[in-house]
């Protein structure tokens, strides 16, 4: 798992980040490994203050993880 601190604005929490963006916290997990690289699957986003609906949609966010190459 791996875990970071910042901040978040856009059109999709306006008008009340438009002028000063929300705290979050990030963690990642669900690491896969896979062509001798390894990629987290999941995320989770926990901003302070953010209106339920809108944090709800951040609570377990499914990540890229590119196909296997064919050996």
């Amino acid at each position: 798992m791996a875990e970071a601190t910042g901040g978040v604005s856009g059109g999709w929490c306006a008008p009340g980040c438009r002028r000063k963006p929300f705290r979050v916290r990030v963690r990642l997990g669900g690491l896969v490994g896979q062509d001798h690289r390894a990629y987290y699957s999941r995320a989770s986003v926990t901003a302070d203050g953010l209106p339920a609906p809108q944090q709800a949609g951040l609570s377990d966010l499914r990540l890229f993880v590119p196909k296997r190459r064919p050996r």
